[in-house]
């Protein structure tokens, strides 16, 4: 039988109506998700995205593949940041001066250790847990296994930032204008590298040997080759800068001020792209595909698909 040419173009727009019911619309590339009453820190342990709930006053466990809450855990006053240990999840809570450790499988309580006035930032560095006092300027080392504290140093003035590079432990000092460089096996303070005055430095990430630190007080972000603090670039982003982090190819910047989120080339500091988010983001981590940002005012978290695709 011979195919008029009426009847070909009928049998492909049916074939394309079936292609089309069949197939799924492309994920967005930016989505928001609720998430309790000022969500501030983030962190991702590999499958689920952790967020400490401010004025909730518990921790919030997220599926990383579709945003939803899976885990609502009291913890106390005003958890602030949150770091994963490979099995736990630590939270600082700022106003009641303690971190809370929890069991990431169940968001069971294991241990509330008492640390400085206003715990801000912590991270881990394969052994300790680490913890950036802001009122009192100190840093406090607790053991992962068993939640001894191990040590407290003082640093310079507003310690509030803080990140383990797999090396040295790093503090960003935002009254002081300055990081600080600490070898985490006896907490001797390296070097002290001053970046600029009202700088403000905040939060911190490790790219390379370089480290990236955001100042919250000049609008900017600070480039330093992490062997001798030596800055090799300071380039404009959004208003008041606080979280950051690197996904392996660009710096992810979080803007609290501007409502906004800055992707960068490491190599110049060049802004590729700029993503909207809801109102006062603070904190920003990667979880292998997506950076998470947070937005305390807006009550939600932000998925960023990394990949344009």
């Amino acid at each position: 039988m011979r195919l008029t040419p009426l009847l070909l173009l009928t049998t492909a727009v049916l074939l394309g109506l079936l292609c089309g019911c069949n197939s799924k619309p492309p994920e967005p590339r930016v989505q928001s998700f609720s998430a309790g009453n000022g969500p501030w820190g983030i962190c991702c342990d590999g499958e689920n995205v952790w967020v400490a709930d401010y004025w909730s006053d518990s921790v919030l466990k997220i599926r990383g593949s579709d945003g939803q809450v899976v885990g609502n855990y009291t913890v106390g006053r005003a958890p602030r940041e949150l770091c994963f240990d490979g099995e736990n999840i630590w939270v600082t809570k700022h106003l009641s001066d303690e971190v809370t450790k929890l069991r990431a499988s169940d968001g069971e309580v294991l241990a509330n250790v008492p640390v400085g006035r206003y715990p801000e930032c912590i991270c881990f560095d394969g052994d300790s847990i680490w913890v950036a006092n802001s009122s009192d300027s100190t840093v406090i080392k607790i053991r992962a296994s068993d939640a001894e504290v191990v040590g407290n140093f003082t640093l310079d003035e507003g310690t509030h930032g803080l990140h383990c590079d797999g090396q040295y432990v790093w503090t960003a000092n935002c009254v002081g204008d300055t990081v600080t460089k600490i070898r985490p096996d006896d907490g001797e303070q390296l070097a002290n590298f001053n970046l600029g005055q009202w700088t403000s430095p905040f939060k911190l990430c490790a790219e390379g040997g370089n480290l990236w630190v955001t100042n919250a007080g000049r609008d900017t972000v600070t480039r330093l080759r992490a062997s001798d603090g030596e800055i090799l670039g300071v380039y404009p982003v959004g208003d008041a800068p606080h979280g950051i982090c690197f996904d392996g190819e660009s710096i992810w910047v979080v803007n609290d001020w501007s409502d906004d989120v800055y992707r960068l080339r490491p190599g110049d500091g060049e802004v590729l792209e700029t993503f909207a988010v809801p109102d006062y983001p603070q904190s920003a981590c990667f979880d292998g595909e997506y950076v998470w940002v947070t937005s305390a005012w807006g009550d939600a978290v932000t998925r960023i698909r990394v990949s344009e695709n």
